[in-house]
């Protein structure tokens, strides 16, 4: 009965410091149970790993300001009378229950934003006075949080979030497929480096259904891209130009590609003969 009453009391003079003392002149009297070796050590670690304990992880800042907290890292929120601090959860997660120490004199209640159709909880957190301490459960379909909550007269943090490894996994997954895709656009099918390629050639002459697609060199050897039709027709001779005179070369055929153990800088195809002759020129771009 006695605590039944006491209780009342407190909410009675919710929002002032003399619920506090109230408490304390309660519970004076009244003498902690004897705590044994294994209930100390208990004791010991949740400070050490709570906010006011030696093991408390630093926040980092994140988009538009929000402090964000390692998930499990049992941060303690800061919040100011008059003031609103915003708890975001990780969108989609979806909201079980709520759960404070003292809820007489703080004003905790759900919010729900969204973004491409994805609804993200929040938290929304205001003290009724100041010097306040107490703690909040929340649980959700994903997981559980534990917070402590203070409240100050003028410093506050108006918006607090979380880490979450699933989300630091998936971020980066999408840095190493971007970082694939842009490997593989710059990338022949060859497996050949396009930015370290010279194309700087001028393809002129007839117009044959094996005319080259491309030409290029890496710097040793020069590649002669072909189309795919040319498969169903006669492949065509290469030849050289130097000093005026068409000269023979050795070159092989790789696939799609003549390939040529040298760097030219004018070179013909041909086939046939005489008035079915067909001739096209590659000449080398002068730097």
């Amino acid at each position: 009965m006695k605590h039944l009453i006491l209780g009342l009391l407190m909410s009675a003079v919710a929002g002032s410091a003399f619920a506090d003392k109230m408490a304390d002149d309660y519970f004076k009297d009244v003498p902690n149970p004897p705590l044994n070796r294994q209930e100390n050590t208990g004791l010991r670690y949740s400070h050490d790993f709570s906010s006011d304990g030696r093991m408390a992880t630093p926040p980092g800042l994140g988009e538009q300001g929000r402090l964000m907290f390692p998930l499990g890292s049992n941060p303690s929120i800061v919040c100011a009378v008059l003031q609103v601090c915003d708890i975001a959860l990780q969108p989609g997660e979806q909201l079980n229950s709520l759960n404070a120490g003292d809820t007489a004199r703080w004003d905790i209640q759900p919010a729900v934003s969204g973004k491409d159709g994805v609804p993200q909880m929040h938290i929304l957190v205001k003290p009724f006075d100041v010097g306040l301490q107490t703690t909040l459960f929340i649980a959700t379909d994903r997981r559980t949080y534990h917070l402590r909550l203070k409240s100050h007269r003028s410093r506050f943090m108006p918006a607090v979030g979380f880490i979450y490894p699933e989300d630091q996994q998936a971020a980066l997954q999408r840095a190493r497929q971007e970082a694939a895709w842009k490997n593989a656009s710059n990338v022949l099918p060859s497996g050949q480096q396009i930015d370290k390629l010279d194309f700087e050639y001028n393809i002129s002459g007839d117009s044959p259904s094996w005319k080259p697609l491309r030409v290029y060199n890496d710097g040793t050897r020069t590649f002669i891209q072909m189309p795919a039709s040319m498969a169903q027709g006669e492949a065509p001779t290469l030849l050289i130009v130097r000093d005026g005179e068409d000269t023979l070369v050795n070159y092989r055929l790789d696939g799609d590609r003549f390939i040529v153990d040298t760097i030219f800088d004018k070179a013909v195809l041909l086939t046939g003969v005489g008035r079915h002759q067909s001739k096209v020129v590659i000449t080398r771009k002068q730097p």
